[in-house]
């Protein structure tokens, strides 16, 4: 797995993305500490730190676009497949290199909390909490990019598919004011999850009937809640929403307010991702 890491790692150096991404991020934090902390002589960093995630939607695309689907195009995948690596190491090399040249961007950026502390007081804790989000962030972002790597064999419908379904993350919480919330079509965005879940379960388990038997028994427990009262589903959409919007779990990190299950709830996303990942290839292998 590291020597996976480690070659995909130099090769983002060996060509422009790597320097490009670091020059970008830094570009941008800076300019975000000079209008924050030094015009305003403001000293929380925080506020930096949630003001240029937005570098991820347009970052994440490039760092993860070549990881599968070059491989594909110039069809060396198959000298993957039949190396002595699993595919779990496989996947888990690539997708550690590129949320490594993440992490290197962001430790460079630690000398901005720096300067304030040097000149005036840092909240820590808030800065710390804001870093532990801005991290999870990325390794969320990276797991999704990784992902939609595998599902094409062209580096540039991967960086734009990538940059969309990032951008619905970003504004997944603006579709609670799009979105009917009235009892009835709660109901029906719960069956939509249902057979969700049911899908999941079934493309991770290739068993029809583990996938179908979890999709109908949330789906018949749906029904008899919605039949007993369904007052209970009244503004449900919103809730759900809410509830998986990682947008407003990693927001949470921003505001100083450090939870443990924000935490599991960033690291199970990402995890979901890279499985999704590894099952896909698994599938790619043996055909």
């Amino acid at each position: 797995m590291m020597t996976i890491a480690k070659k995909e790692l130099r090769g983002y150096f060996n060509s422009m993305i790597g320097f490009v991404f670091l020059v970008i991020m830094l570009g941008i934090t800076g300019i975000s500490f000079a209008l924050f902390n030094v015009a305003q002589q403001y000293g929380s960093f925080q506020q930096v730190l949630s003001s240029t995630t937005i570098v991820y939607l347009f970052l994440t695309p490039i760092t993860t676009m070549r990881l599968f689907a070059e491989e594909a195009r110039q069809k060396t995948d198959q000298m993957l497949f039949t190396s002595p690596l699993s595919i779990v190491q496989i996947v888990l090399g690539k997708y550690f290199a590129a949320l490594g040249l993440i992490l290197i961007g962001t430790a460079v950026t630690i000398m901005f909390p720096l300067m304030i502390a040097r000149y005036g007081t840092m909240p820590t804790g808030q800065i710390v909490s804001g870093y532990i989000g801005y991290i999870l962030l990325a390794a969320c972002y990276t797991a999704i990019g990784t992902f939609i790597s595998t599902l094409t064999d062209n580096q540039i419908i991967s960086a734009i598919i990538t940059f969309v379904v990032l951008f619905v993350l970003m504004i997944f919480d603006s579709l609670t004011q799009v979105i009917p919330t009235t009892a009835t079509a709660s109901f029906i965005f719960i069956i939509a999850v249902a057979l969700a879940i049911g899908w999941i379960i079934y493309n991770g388990t290739k068993n029809v009937f583990a996938g179908a038997g979890v999709a109908a028994v949330c789906i018949i427990a749906a029904l008899v809640c919605y039949l007993a009262n369904n007052l209970l589903f009244d503004g449900l959409t919103t809730k759900v929403i809410q509830w998986f919007s990682i947008m407003t779990r990693n927001g949470n990190f921003f505001a100083g307010v450090f939870k443990i299950s924000d935490v599991v709830y960033h690291i199970t996303f990402a995890a979901l991702f890279v499985y999704l990942t590894v099952n896909g290839l698994q599938k790619r292998r043996w055909k």
